[in-house]
């Protein structure tokens, strides 16, 4: 049990906790310093004239008209940036950790490796766990056996990723957003109760050593 919580529980959180403090904590400083000095520097991009109704204003030729003006990375998260052959807005979510890094390291060789290092991390994140999740609900499905076969893991694997491949095929990363808080209030109700059969575990566990020490 000292291992789980340890490994499981609080292993993640800290490694959460620091990753997402340093990655937030360093676009709150830049947007700061910016918004106090404005000698901060900044990547210019190319900003999306809009109308009145708040829709990107096209020319003739079918292209939205822009103009460049440097953002922070706060700023770029919530304007209309256009993509470079000015036929769309960019998808500010899946491409503000690029900016982010671009914004610290420049345009050269360390903003290359740092998209690599960054890409190389989400990627073993999300390998590892769907292999977590897939191996959890092959247990589950074959009734609590620690070593369920390999192609029922192989099954809920494969089956997972078709489904996430599907909803953002069809819907984009919207749909599998929308699919991920809609299943997320039902499963919350899943978790509680893992909570409390984890304290009622941990006290089982306490009564057992106490007991063993007794004899």
């Amino acid at each position: 049990m000292q291992e789980y919580v340890v490994g499981v529980l609080a292993t993640p959180t800290l490694i959460a906790i620091l990753w997402l403090t340093a990655f937030g904590g360093t676009t709150l400083r830049q947007h700061v310093r910016y918004e106090r000095s404005g000698e901060t520097p900044l990547t210019s991009f190319a900003v999306a004239e809009l109308s009145d109704d708040g829709t990107p204003i096209t020319a003739d030729d079918g292209s939205i008209e822009y103009k460049e003006s440097p953002l922070t990375v706060v700023e770029y998260r919530t304007t209309a940036v256009v993509t470079d052959d000015h036929q769309a807005i960019v998808q500010p979510l899946p491409t503000v950790l690029f900016v982010l890094l671009e914004s610290l390291f420049g345009s050269g060789p360390l903003t290359t490796l740092g998209i690599v290092i960054a890409l190389t991390c989400i990627v073993l994140f999300f390998v590892t766990s769907s292999d977590s999740a897939s191996m959890v609900i092959d247990i589950i499905a074959s009734g609590g056996n620690p070593v369920p076969p390999v192609g029922t893991r192989l099954f809920w694997a494969i089956t997972e990723g078709l489904a996430a491949a599907a909803l953002l095929t069809v819907g984009g990363l919207k749909a599998l957003q929308a699919a991920s808080i809609t299943v997320a209030l039902p499963f919350a109700v899943v978790l509680l109760l893992c909570c409390v059969a984890l304290v009622i575990q941990l006290y089982r566990d306490q009564a057992k050593q106490v007991a063993n020490q007794c004899d």
